[in-house]
C-alpha cells in the first residue's frame, strides 16, 4: 500500500536462519515478500540489517546474501549488525549451526562494511519521519541506534516488529526479545510509534509443502522446499494437526504493514519487557494502565502505547505471500 508521496520507505532487520537446513525458515520468507512488494513499488527496501539470533551474527549475514542471489536482488544492500545482545552473552537459537553453510553455497556477493546501527541512523536522519523499521529478530540493532543517536528516535516514522508473547502460554516468552530483553526494554520505551505482531497471531500462521506445491515450480520454489520441508512437523500448526506444517511468524509483520487490513484485530497497550529474572524477555501489557502507571511514575518510568495485533486475515496473508514468492518466476 503506497501513500500519497510513493512507495513507502522500509529497512528490514533480521536474524536470518532461512537456508541453513533445520533452522527457522520464516526470516527468509518475510525477506522474499519484502523484495515483491519493492518489486511491485509498493514499498523502497533500503537495505537489509542483521542480527544475530536464529543462530549466529556470520551465518545469518550468510543466508540474508544467499536469499537475494537467489531472486536477483543483489542490488539491496545487507549491513551487519550486532553479535551479541546488549548486556548478555548470546544463546544462540540453533547450535548446530555454527559453521554450516546455506545450502546450495554461499552467496558471491558480500554485506556493506557500515555497521546496521550505524545505517539504520543515517537513513533515518536522511529521510525524517519517513522511515519504517522492520524488525523481526532481537531488537539489538535498533536499540543500538537510539542509544547511540536518541535523537532519532522522533524521526522514526513506525515499527513493525515481530515479537513478543501475552497470553501464548510460551515461557519464558517469545524467543526474539527474550534474545536480549533490553534492547526490547528500549524500543518499548521509545516513543516510536510502535506495532507489535507476537506470538499470540503467528502461532495461528502456517506454510506446507502442499502450499508450494500449488504455485508455479520455479528454481526458487525448488531451493524454498528444499529448506522449509525439514522444519515441518505433523501437529506443529495446531490448526492443521495432520498436515506437516510449520509457522510463518515473520512475514506477517511486512504483510501487515503492506496492508493493514490483513490485521483483523487490535488493541492498544502500555507495554513493557521483563528484564531481570526467570521472566526476562516476557512482554507485558495493560490497556487502561491505571495502577501501573502509578507504579511507573513512581519508578521513573515513562510507559508507552503499542498497537498489538491479536487476529489476521489467514487467507489474504496465505495469498500475499504465495503471490509473492510466485512473482520471482515470472
Amino acid at each position: 500500500m503506497k501513500d500519497r508521496n510513493g512507495p513507502r520507505k522500509a529497512i528490514y532487520d533480521t536474524d536470518m536462519g532461512s537456508g541453513v537446513l533445520k533452522n527457522e525458515i520464516d526470516d527468509g520468507y518475510g525477506l522474499l515478500l519484502c523484495l515483491a512488494l519493492d518489486n511491485w513499488r509498493e514499498i523502497d527496501l533500503l537495505g537489509v540489517t542483521v542480527v544475530m539470533g536464529n543462530t549466529y551474527l556470520k551465518e545469518c549475514v550468510a543466508c540474508t546474501l544467499k536469499t537475494l542471489e537467489m531472486t536477483g536482488r543483489i542490488d539491496i544492500p545487507v549491513y551487519q549488525g550486532a553479535a551479541a545482545p546488549l548486556t548478555r552473552d548470546y544463546f544462540r537459537g540453533d547450535p548446530l549451526t555454527e559453521s554450516r553453510e546455506p545450502y546450495g553455497g554461499y552467496a558471491t556477493i558480500e554485506a556493506q562494511k557500515q555497521h546496521a546501527a550505524d545505517f539504520i541512523i543515517d537513513q533515518v536522519i536522511k529521510n525524517p519521519g519517513g522511515i519504517t523499521l522492520i524488525p523481526v529478530g532481537p531488537l539489538t540493532n535498533i536499540a543500538m541506534a537510539i542509544e547511540k543517536r536518541p535523537e532519532i528516535a522522533p524521526k522514526i516514522k513506525e515499527i513493525v516488529a515481530m515479537g513478543g508473547e501475552f497470553n501464548a502460554g510460551i515461557i519464558p516468552g517469545g524467543f526474539n526479545w527474550w534474545v536480549d530483553p533490553e534492547a526490547a526494554r528500549i524500543v518499548c520505551r521509545s516513543g516510536i510509534p510502535l506495532t507489535i505482531v507476537p506470538l499470540d497471531v503467528t502461532l495461528n500462521t502456517a506454510i506446507t509443502i502442499e502450499m508450494l506445491d500449488s504455485i508455479e515450480q520455479t528454481e526458487l520454489v525448488a531451493w524454498l522446499k528444499i529448506i522449509s520441508e525439514p522444519f515441518m512437523l505433523k501437529g506443529k500448526v495446531s490448526r492443521l494437526p495432520n498436515t506437516k506444517a510449520t509457522h510463518l511468524h515473520d512475514p506477517l509483520a511486512v504483510a501487515v504493514f503492506a496492508d493493514p487490513t490483513i490485521a483483523l484485530e487490535t488493541s492498544e497497550l502500555f507495554v513493557d519487557t521483563i528484564t531481570e529474572g526467570l521472566w526476562a524477555g516476557v512482554t507485558i501489557g495493560r490497556k487502561t494502565g491505571f495502577g501501573w502507571t502509578i507504579l511507573a511514575r513512581e519508578n521513573n518510568i515513562d510507559l508507552k502505547k503499542a498497537t498489538v495485533v491479536w487476529e489476521h486475515d489467514i487467507s489474504k496473508y496465505q495469498d500475499l505471500w504465495l503471490r509473492a514468492i510466485q512473482s520471482f518466476g515470472q
